[in-house]
């Protein structure tokens, strides 16, 4: 399969892995969040705080939305490009074989996305305007970092407690400052080059 965009990179994504995402927007320092969570062949589904078609029906400015991607590139939509792929490596995906998952003998046929989907339905109701999401404190971030301590309470970042996984959010922060300073690439143009770390 080619990249959506012509110059786009493709970004191979580990299987049974979770990986926050962070997406170049217009103010330094500050990204858009998304999660990505991929199968046993390393198919990746973006979970997401974001305004789109289905929320605005509903009368919201933003809501949770699924994307499933075929092929992940260094651009994201609206031609912004993802700057990093941060895997977490504590994850254990509930449909991972049992030598990743010992507790979960009948994991194998788990519908990943439905799960999740499932898992993270309701963190937010969302408001009719972005600024009432802010003035709130609903952000892509925010709905991130509860989308992982669901998946911790849930048993799938086995062995941390809370405020490690609340670490994640300023350990995200600062590969994302690193990978934001773009860097000279062929024919001498300067290019953000996508991070893809593990922590």
């Amino acid at each position: 399969m080619s990249p959506p965009f012509s110059d786009a990179t493709p970004i191979p994504l580990q299987p049974f892995s979770l990986y926050i995402a962070l997406v170049q927007i217009p103010i330094p320092d500050k990204f858009h969040w998304a999660l990505y969570i991929t199968d046993a062949h390393g198919l990746a589904t973006c979970h997401q705080w974001t305004e789109h078609v289905g929320a605005l029906a509903q009368g919201k400015a933003e809501g949770y939305k699924i994307d499933v991607l075929p092929l992940v590139t260094d651009m994201a939509e609206n031609y912004v490009q993802n700057i990093a792929f941060i895997r977490l490596g504590a994850y254990v995906s509930p449909s991972a074989p049992p030598s990743q998952s010992e507790s979960r003998p009948d994991n194998v046929d788990v519908d990943l996305t439905g799960y999740m989907t499932r898992l993270f339905d309701g963190i937010f109701e969302g408001y009719a305007t972005i600024f009432e999401n802010r003035k709130k404190g609903v952000t892509c971030r925010t709905w991130l970092m509860r989308a992982l301590e669901r998946l911790r309470t849930a048993g799938h970042l086995p062995g941390l407690d809370k405020d490690a996984v609340a670490a994640y959010e300023h350990e995200a922060i600062e590969v994302g400052k690193r990978a934001e300073v773009p860097v000279e690439v062929e024919g001498g143009h300067l290019r953000i080059v996508t991070a893809v770390t593990f922590i």
